[in-house]
């Protein structure tokens, strides 16, 4: 036992004593952290991506973790993630209606994939007072038909409408975008859009997205000009008395070029569409099925299809 006097000494010495603070130095690492560089260094993951191995092919992770949002997604190849890849992913799995003039047959492109080509044939005419739309109702993909009864005629507003061409699924991703749009301009508006409007989004989209493979014949009526027809294939913006598209517009460009005539009246415009597009479906082999009308004008629209047996008939059937 210490004694009294030595017991205080030690007290005293102990509180004259000043304490040893350790500061952690910001310009050095921990022994923790210092490991774990080293350790990243022998694995070789210095310098490299989340999720991407030490040889910079394969990920060596399952997750990995975006860098904008901080997320965990699920891996997937960074390949498949190019805009390119996934757009004709998507493509290729949707059905169009849309062929090239060269025919119908399977391609390959640079990836090994097969294209498919596929067909439609299309139609808007001007008379006074409004528009007729036309359309064949066949979806082809290569030598396919994949829809016998299609309607290729969507509207765009009240007494706006359009006829589709392309990819099926790009033309309708287009019509519900430009359908979107139209509807708040009008409400912004106060008013009916007008068929240039509509003409002109649909021109814009289809310049700035080439990518999509869609061809729009817009037609309608507006207060302001009566019935217009407008062509907007790649960006183009052009209005004219009457238009044709699809694969089945190259066997009849001849046939509406002479039975055209300025001053066509309502039911002069509806059989010269019937017969323009029945003489497309007996030649183009990717047209067929029935034709799909609409009739435009300031009273309302009227749509209508013609079948099999009121087909107009020509003299090599």
């Amino acid at each position: 036992m210490e004694t009294t006097q030595a017991a205080a000494l030690r007290y005293k010495q102990l509180l004259s004593r000043k304490p040893k603070v350790k500061v952690k130095s910001r310009g050095k690492q921990t022994r923790a952290a210092a490991g774990g560089e080293r350790r990243r260094k022998e694995r070789g993951d210095v310098g490299r991506l989340p999720g991407q191995s030490g040889s910079g092919q394969a990920p060596s992770r399952r997750f990995f973790r975006d860098g904008l949002t901080g997320r965990g997604a699920l891996w997937c190849p960074r390949e498949a993630l190019r805009p390119e890849n996934l757009r004709y992913h998507f493509r290729s799995q949707s059905r169009g209606f849309h062929g090239s003039a060269s025919g119908t047959g399977a391609a390959m492109d640079h990836r090994g994939v097969t294209k498919i080509s596929t067909g439609t044939t299309i139609m808007a005419v001007e008379f006074d007072g409004g528009v007729v739309l036309g359309s064949d109702s066949r979806v082809s993909a290569g030598e396919s038909v994949v829809n016998c009864f299609f309607n290729k005629l969507e509207p765009l507003h009240d007494r706006i409408y359009c006829a589709l061409s392309g990819s099926a699924a790009d033309a309708q991703a287009i019509v519900d975008l430009i359908n979107y749009q139209l509807e708040l301009h009008s409400l912004e508006m106060e008013m009916q859009p007008r068929v240039l409007t509509a003409a002109t989004l649909v021109k814009s989209l289809s310049y700035k997205h080439p990518e999509l493979s869609a061809h729009l014949l817009v037609a309608g009526w507006d207060p302001q000009k009566g019935g217009q027809v407008y062509s907007t294939l790649g960006g183009m913006l052009n209005r004219q008395p009457f238009s044709i598209g699809g694969s089945g517009s190259t066997f009849i460009y001849g046939y509406v070029d002479s039975a055209y005539k300025s001053g066509m009246s309502r039911e002069e415009c509806r059989q010269f569409t019937k017969n323009a597009i029945a003489l497309a479906m007996v030649r183009d082999g990717s047209s067929g099925g029935i034709i799909y009308l609409v009739t435009i004008t300031k009273d309302g629209v009227k749509e209508e299809a013609v079948l099999g047996d009121d087909l107009p008939k020509f003299y090599n059937e």
